[in-house]
C-alpha cells in the first residue's frame, strides 16, 4: 500500500503566509468600502432633515423684513373726528329698543320711536308735544313699557329728565332724577354732571357721556378722544387707540366705541374698552359712507343679549357678540 504523500517543509511553511496576506487585503478593502459609504451618506441631503440654526441666531427668530409690520395703533389711525350726535339708540334686549334723532337745543324736537319686535316695526311718540323737552342726549330702557330720557327744555336749554310708563303713550317730567344721573349740560359742554355733582369734563367740548355706575363713566370728546373715570369724575384717564371715535355706549364690562375712517375697517369698527384701557376688537360693519358721514349718522348700544347699531340707513342687531348681524 502506497504511503500518503507528505508536503515538503517549504510548502508547509508558505501556507500560513498566504492566508495572512489574504486576510489583510480583505480587511483593507472592507475598511475602504465602509469609509466611502459613510462619505457618500454624509454628502447626500435628506428631505426630512432640518438644517441647524446658526449659533448666533436662535431658531425662533423669524427672518427680518425690510418693511416693519404696522402696530395696532397704526392700523386704527383715522383722521375722522366726532361731531355732536344726531342719532340715539338704546335697547333692552334683542327685541325692545328706542331710537331718536336729535340735535342742538332748542331746535331739535324729541319724537323717539319704540320697537318691540327687533326693529320690524316702530311706534312713533312725541315727547316735545307732551312736555316741551327736546334735544335728547340719553335714553334708558327698563322694560317694554318703561323708559327714561334726558333732554333739555326752554329757551335756556335747562336739562330735564322725562319718563314713560306706558310705552310712549304719555310722558312726564321727573326733574329729581337728574341729580343721580350722568349727563352733559347742553350749554356747558366743558362740564359733565355726575351723581356727585358737576365736574370738569376731560376736554373743552364733551359730546357724549356713558356710564357703568355712579363712579364709572366715559366721555367722548369733539377731538374723538375717549376718557374714562372710576372716581365719579374726579380724575379722567384717556384711552389709547380711539382715533376716529364717533359713538360711545356702555358695554359688556366696559365701553363700546364706534370708530370710523380706520384702515382696519371700511365702515364702522366696534371696539370694547374696559376702565383700565384694555381694548378688544368686536366687529366691523362695512358701509359705503365715508368717515365724516358715518360720524354724523352712527349710533350704537350693547345690552346683555345683543348689540344694536344704527349705521347709514340700516338698523343692525347682533345676538352673538358682533360675529354676525
Amino acid at each position: 500500500m502506497a504511503k500518503p504523500r507528505r508536503m515538503s517543509a517549504e510548502r508547509e511553511s508558505r501556507k500560513p503566509w498566504w492566508i495572512f496576506t489574504a486576510l489583510v487585503v480583505f480587511l483593507v478593502v472592507d475598511v475602504l468600502l465602509v469609509v466611502l459609504a459613510l462619505q457618500s451618506t454624509a454628502s447626500r441631503p435628506s428631505g426630512s432633515t432640518v438644517p441647524l440654526p446658526s449659533a448666533s441666531l436662535p431658531a425662533s427668530v423669524p427672518e427680518q423684513s425690510d418693511t416693519p409690520a404696522p402696530t395696532p395703533d397704526e392700523e386704527s389711525e383715522s383722521s375722522v373726528t366726532a361731531v355732536a350726535p344726531t342719532r340715539i339708540l338704546a335697547a333692552l334686549d334683542g327685541d325692545v329698543a328706542w331710537r331718536a334723532t336729535t340735535g342742538g337745543c332748542p331746535d331739535a324736537t324729541a319724537a323717539p320711536e319704540l320697537t318691540t319686535d327687533g326693529g320690524e316695526s316702530w311706534k312713533s311718540t312725541d315727547i316735545t308735544g307732551t312736555t316741551d323737552v327736546r334735544a335728547l342726549q340719553r335714553i334708558f330702557v327698563s322694560s317694554a313699557d318703561t323708559a327714561s330720557f334726558i333732554g333739555a327744555t326752554g329757551e335756556d336749554c335747562t336739562p330735564e329728565f322725562v319718563r314713560t310708563f306706558v310705552a310712549g303713550d304719555d310722558f312726564a317730567e321727573s326733574s329729581a332724577q337728574l341729580d343721580g344721573t350722568w349727563f352733559i349740560p347742553p350749554t356747558e359742554r366743558e362740564v359733565v354732571h355726575s351723581p356727585g355733582g358737576d365736574v370738569a369734563a376731560p376736554c373743552d367740548e364733551a359730546l357724549v357721556v356713558s356710564s357703568l355706575s355712579a363712579e364709572q363713566a366715559a366721555v367722548l370728546c369733539d377731538d374723538s378722544s375717549v376718557h374714562v373715570t372710576t372716581d365719579t369724575g374726579s380724575t379722567w384717564i384717556p384711552l389709547d387707540g380711539t382715533d376716529g371715535a364717533v359713538a360711545l355706549t356702555e358695554g359688556d364690562g366696559g365701553f363700546l366705541i364706534a370708530l370710523a375712517g380706520t384702515s382696519a375697517c371700511a365702515g364702522v369698527q366696534l371696539v370694547l374698552a374696559d376702565t383700565e384701557g384694555t381694548r378688544t376688537d368686536v366687529s366691523c360693519i362695512e358701509s359705503p359712507l365715508d368717515g365724516a358721514e358715518l360720524a354724523a349718522t352712527t349710533a350704537i348700544d350693547w345690552n346683555a343679549d345683543s348689540i344694536w347699531a344704527w349705521v347709514d340707513d340700516r338698523l343692525l342687531i347682533s345676538t352673538d357678540g358682533g360675529n354676525t348681524w
